[in-house]
């Protein structure tokens, strides 16, 4: 093969690659490879083909504002990113007001009971002091009943003096009854974060299986096809050895976000780790 008809070739393959480039609206790359073949052109002196390329170089310039101000892709996209993120919101406010009911009651008892705790240990810091003073003003009392000749009356009044001095215990116990109720308090909401946990991990499954199979089955398994389908339609698959076709496998590759993107490094975090069962 002589000068002249490599340079011909390489002409004829990045022309391949502009026609690559407008399938993806890549026009500033098409624009680089144009620049590239009008100078094989100029430095070889061949000139076949040179005014397609400049009359394409002119219908890029001329179409490329309208598919800038075509917005029905953009505002889809949009439209589709917000009904991800409203699932999203609609998944945790349900968790989180399935748990609040469940544990409504419970922190109401708890507020109860703290209360009622705080209440008993102030009384037993009063009791510390009034009770031994009660208990020599009811022994007087009950003194002067005896005196009086009022014996039973003396000996309840007595009765009532001792028990009055056992509070204390009783308050107490009182106390002991309060902190296991409140362990078991705790114990019983995280039962029940756990079992609302439980109940709407199924509906994240349920949620994310969705947009999982929107995502890999109806979009990009159909939009693979797609290609292929259009290509047999348009008669625009290869036609001899050597000629890519309409669309090559890097072109599908594209579609995909790369590995230096969030999106790849967050998907192989996903699904790299497990193995296939």
């Amino acid at each position: 093969m002589g000068q002249r008809e490599r340079v011909e070739l390489e002409i004829y393959n990045l022309r391949r690659k502009v026609d690559q480039c407008l399938q993806v609206g890549n026009t500033e790359e098409v624009s680089r490879i144009l620049i590239t073949i009008s100078k094989l052109q100029e430095i070889h002196g061949v000139t076949s083909g040179i005014r397609r390329e400049l009359d394409m170089e002119q219908e890029i310039t001329i179409e490329q504002p309208k598919f800038e101000q075509d917005t029905a892709i953009q505002s889809a996209c949009e439209k589709l990113r917000g009904t991800v993120e409203a699932a999203f919101d609609l998944l945790v406010k349900r968790r989180d007001s399935a748990y609040s009911q469940a544990v409504a009651g419970l922190d109401s008892e708890r507020e109860s009971l703290e209360k009622e705790s705080v209440a008993l240990k102030e009384s037993e810091r009063n009791l510390g002091e009034v009770i031994p003073a009660k208990m020599r003003v009811a022994q007087a009392e009950a003194d002067a009943l005896l005196l009086s000749g009022r014996i039973a009356e003396a000996h309840r009044k007595i009765a009532e003096a001792q028990e009055a001095e056992h509070a204390p215990e009783v308050m107490s116990e009182r106390q002991r009854a309060i902190r296991e109720r409140l362990e078991a308090i705790e114990a019983e909401k995280r039962h029940a974060a756990r079992r609302v946990f439980s109940e709407w991990h199924r509906e994240c499954i349920t949620v994310h299986r969705s947009i999982e199979n929107a995502h890999f089955v109806l979009f990009l398994d159909a939009l693979k096809q797609s290609f292929f389908d259009f290509e047999q339609s348009t008669g625009t698959f290869a036609q001899k050895v050597g000629d890519p076709g309409l669309f090559t496998v890097g072109l599908l590759d594209t579609l995909t976000a790369d590995e230096r993107s969030a999106e790849w490094q967050s998907g192989f975090r996903w699904y790299s780790g497990r193995e296939r069962r």
